[in-house]
């Protein structure tokens, strides 16, 4: 009988395969080879064999239960022969590390132990499965039976054996260590049995991908050197981005680990940081960079100024760039294709993407995972990271560097206290918090700082904290007199109340424009591009320039520049943030005026922002208040505010960085057998970058979104390409605040929610039906 894995490939092929593709992808690994070769061993049963021949689709019979029960009975069979005790624990321990991957490569990694009625590691291998021993092929016990007896060798139990402590125990930095090499492991198997299987299954899919053409990291570096040499020198401002500039260049020479890249608003390290990393790269060998961002909002412009420099006509796929909000025309089935597994020599992600591939159990999104080996890693606005997760991230981050011989570097203008030694420098190994060894990139960054200071920050000083009207009248006062003015509040309700009031300013009103998430991606990107272009030529014609009422979207690497920023007091990162689109080019003849001010907020629901909002004030005032500094060591947004600010934030909120017990779960001790025992699956819920989850609404904005919603209402259904482009026109709206839209959303027949009535989407976006004012109803 010939036994298949599909109609069109026998099993004994697909089997070795995958096993030959996961060697190459774990570098010569033995378990990688032999998860690879057991991973559909199931599929020998006469009951899938009837099933795959008869294309039902349906009560597809369990094949990957059989892989994981055998690998556990036959690799302890092997250890006993050996009469080592050890030997017998490490193959129950090898055993069940390869299970879960095997187990999961379908459905995602399982929980080692059950929990409620939920599916576990445990259930499956007591699990009753189909007869499919007597018919495996003779080439597959062979291949079996080799590299079975090779992983149990000495030189393949050492990697294993630096993990168990004196007593027998895997716990800490270990536990740690070991439940990511399942990951990666996990990781690297789905990708070659995806791969394997579209390489049988899906030809013209396949010859796509192979067709995919990158250069090599030694031919960007020279086309980046290129276009750097091409970039304007004169003035304060380039004279500044070369210096930085050159000393990413000289850094990179220096040994994989962690940096720090502290620099300026405008002072160049978008391109420095790649410059970097590119030298870095080359210098020790590795494979690729990525560039992680915290928002999709800064993600587009920096991808398109990376292809200005790395693409040229040649067809060659350099900057893959993957997010949830992607143009339509810049996703093509090839980017498409690298997006799978992140094969692309510079690829531009955000931090959700990224941070999450770490603990997901989902294999679509661990699949990419095992492609940030041997990667130099850009955190740009690093101090983005929540601080209930930061535990994880500088644990998943420290494993990288140390095991997985990566770089990581923390790009910001506000650098957070993430080394170890400063952050929490009693604390043992296993409980720190912070990272080791980070060096700096930039040796004296107060130099910097100095020459690039283009605007003066004051507090508007007021007893109470300030109303939308108090506001108001302080933006009419500046916009009467400055060209361009930004407002920035740390709440939705209350920068929407404020772009209200200053509505019934006639005079202003036609100057006035809104950003918030509350308006569609393609409707935020249309505003800001309008918003350059009118500052861009108001500044040149001398005319009134835009009034922007917005939330911290604005903040964090968007390119807009105003003569006089507001910002409602927040943290000492977030009001240097809104400084920097503040007199951003440094072109004005005077210093740009920052204000910052307390706000009549509701932060009730929003205990970050308030955390951060009385540590910036406290912060503000104990630095005020120390006579021992200088005047500039007091200013607001200087690099000892900012050192002093997340000094005193960590330090308050220390007991918060690990709120979930992710990594208290992971590295509890465990005895050597039941090292492999971790809640995956458990974890994989828990771990959620944002936190709400969400759900999209389709709004009419546009020609396109009218189109969309009305096909969807009528009855009709989106394609794939209109499907992408609906993402793009639709708002995020949390669910359990779902419930103030639900009488002016429609649930069509396929599932999307879409707003039916326009008078609820306007210039600041969706607006509930409580909102609307008299003037909304008229049409």
């Amino acid at each position: 009988m010939r036994y298949i894995a599909r109609e069109e490939q026998d099993l004994v092929n697909h089997l070795l395969g995958v096993g030959n593709k996961l060697r190459a992808l774990t570098e010569n690994d033995v378990c990688g080879e032999l998860t690879g070769v057991l991973h559909d061993i199931g599929k020998y049963s006469e009951a899938f064999q009837d099933h795959v021949r008869s294309n039902f689709g349906e009560n597809k019979p369990d094949h990957s239960s059989a892989g994981a029960q055998w690998i556990l009975s036959q690799l302890c069979k092997w250890a006993e022969q050996s009469n080592d005790a050890e030997i017998k624990r490490i193959a129950q321990l090898i055993a069940r590390m390869i299970s879960h991957c095997i187990v999961g490569h379908h459905a995602g990694l399982l929980n080692s132990i059950s929990v409620g009625e939920g599916a576990s590691l445990e259930n499956r291998l007591a699990k009753k499965v189909d007869p499919y021993l007597d018919n495996i092929e003779p080439e597959i016990l062979e291949k079996v039976d080799c590299l079975g007896k090779l992983l149990l060798s000495e030189e393949n139990l050492d990697h294993i054996c630096q993990w168990i402590d004196s007593d027998g125990y895997i716990s800490g930095r270990d536990a740690y260590s070991l439940q990511f090499a399942i990951r990666m492991l996990f990781s690297s198997l789905v990708d070659a049995d995806r791969l394997d299987s579209e390489k049988a299954g899906n030809r013209e899919q396949w010859e796509t991908r192979i067709s995919i053409k990158n250069d090599t990291l030694p031919v960007l570096l020279k086309k980046l050197e290129d276009y750097l040499e091409m970039l304007p020198s004169n003035g304060n401002v380039n004279k500044v981005r070369r210096e930085v500039s050159e000393q990413c260049k000289h850094a990179a020479s220096s040994t994989p680990g962690f940096f720090d890249l502290t620099v300026p608003t405008g002072g160049g390290k978008t391109f420095a940081s790649l410059r970097f990393a590119l030298h870095h790269a080359n210098t020790y060998g590795m494979r690729r960079v990525i560039y992680v961002m915290p928002y999709t909002t800064i993600i587009d412009q920096n991808a398109d100024e990376f292809r200005k420099a790395l693409d040229d006509d040649s067809g060659h796929f350099n900057v893959l760039e993957h997010h949830s909000n992607m143009e339509p025309k810049k996703e093509t089935p090839e980017s498409e294709l690298l997006a799978d597994n992140w094969q692309s020599p510079l690829v531009v992600t955000t931090s959700v993407h990224f941070f999450e591939s770490f603990y997901t159990a989902k294999p679509s999104r661990c699949r990419r995972l095992h492609a940030i080996r041997q990667a130099v890693i850009i955190l740009d606005e690093a101090q983005t990271v929540p601080i209930r997760y930061l535990k994880a991230v500088t644990w998943a981050l420290e494993e990288l560097v140390t095991n997985h011989n990566c770089t990581v570097v923390f790009c910001t203008a506000t650098q957070p206290l993430l080394d170890s030694r400063r952050l929490d420098a009693d604390s043992q190994d296993n409980h720190r918090i912070g990272v080791k060894n980070i060096r700096p990139i930039i040796t004296a960054p107060e130099k910097h700082f100095i020459a690039l200071n283009r605007v003066q920050v004051q507090p508007i000083d007021a007893k109470e904290p300030l109303s939308v009207t108090d506001i108001a009248s302080q933006v009419i006062k500046k916009a009467n007199v400055m060209k361009s003015v930004l407002c920035i509040f740390n709440t939705k309700p209350t920068a929407k109340a404020a772009f209200k009031e200053l509505k019934k300013n006639e005079i202003l009103s036609a100057r006035l424009w809104h950003l918030s998430t509350s308006m569609c991606p393609q409707h935020r990107k249309d505003v800001i591009e309008i918003i350059k272009l009118l500052t861009t030529y108001c500044r040149k014609t001398g005319t009134k320039a835009p009034i922007v009422i917005s939330t911290q979207l604005v903040e964090a690497g968007v390119n807009l520049d105003f003569d006089v920023v507001f910002r409602a007091m927040a943290g000492i990162d977030s009001i240097a943030q809104a400084a920097g689109r503040c007199n951003r080019e440094g072109k004005m003849s005077n210093p740009g005026q920052v204000y910052y001010f307390n706000a009549e907020e509701n932060l009730r629901n929003l205990r970050d922002i308030a955390e951060a909002k009385r540590t910036g004030i406290n912060t503000i005032s104990a630095l005020a208040g120390d006579a021992a500094l200088t005047q500039a060591e007091k200013e607001p947004i200087g690099l000892k505010a900012v050192e002093e600010y997340f000094q005193r934030l960590y330090w308050s909120r220390s007991d918060e960085m690990d709120t979930k017990g992710i990594i208290t779960r992971l590295v509890s001790p465990r005895r050597l057998e039941e090292g492999a025992d971790v809640p995956f699956a458990t974890i994989s819920d828990e771990f959620h970058f944002i936190e709400k989850d969400a759900v999209s609404i389709l709004v009419p904005y546009g020609d396109v979104g009218k189109l969309l919603c009305e096909k969807l209402i009528k009855g009709g259904m989106l394609g794939f390409d209109d499907y992408k482009t609906a993402s793009r026109y639709s708002v995020q709206v949390f669910k359990d605040s779902l419930t103030k839209f639900k009488s002016i959303i429609t649930t069509t027949k396929s599932g999307w929610l879409v707003l039916a009535d326009a008078k609820h989407y306007n210039e600041t976006g969706l607006i509930g039906p409580n909102e609307l004012s008299v003037e909304d109803y008229i049409l």
